[in-house]
């Protein structure tokens, strides 16, 4: 009896290892799959259209969400963000990346450089909650996707 607890033991502890060593999408994986969703929805075609970042953002705990774009300086961050973040120190000087910041509190819980051409987000500086951080995509004159706040007023000029 004792040797069949012992084999049990060992499978199911093989099991949990081999589990929690399986690769799981990053969250930038998870936003691009999200974008592209939208953007495959064409204005909801194949879907609603609307990118909700509480969905997108699930596995972790997150108050506000920040959108930076290039060449932010970290005081001005810090700024927005309305605390002192030591965080993101250089990578702000490329023109293809916009930097999410996801806050819970007065902490970054969360980064992702995101490139523009997987979708082109909005800057957003006072911060989006859970419930208000939905985006809706629309091609602009030179046919990039924009991906703006549901609630922004110029949404499909």
């Amino acid at each position: 009896m004792m040797k069949w607890q012992r084999v049990l033991f060992f499978i199911v502890a093989s099991l949990l290892v081999l589990s929690a060593c399986t690769p799981q999408p990053s969250l930038e994986d998870d936003i691009n799959a999200g974008v592209k969703k939208v953007i495959d929805s064409d204005g909801g075609a194949t879907g609603n259209g609307l990118l909700r970042m509480s969905y997108v953002a699930s596995n972790f705990k997150w108050d506000r969400l920040y959108i930076f774009p290039p060449y932010t300086t970290k005081k001005a961050m810090n700024k927005c963000l309305g605390f002192e973040w030591e965080g993101l120190s250089s990578g702000m000087d490329d023109d293809q990346y916009k930097y999410l910041v996801f806050v819970k509190g007065d902490e970054v819980v969360r980064t992702v450089k995101h490139h523009r051409n997987k979708g082109d987000f909005d800057p957003i500086s006072k911060g989006l909650t859970p419930n208000t951080a939905v985006f809706l995509a629309n091609k602009n004159k030179e046919g990039n996707w924009e991906l703006k706040p549901a609630g922004s007023a110029d949404i499909g000029n």
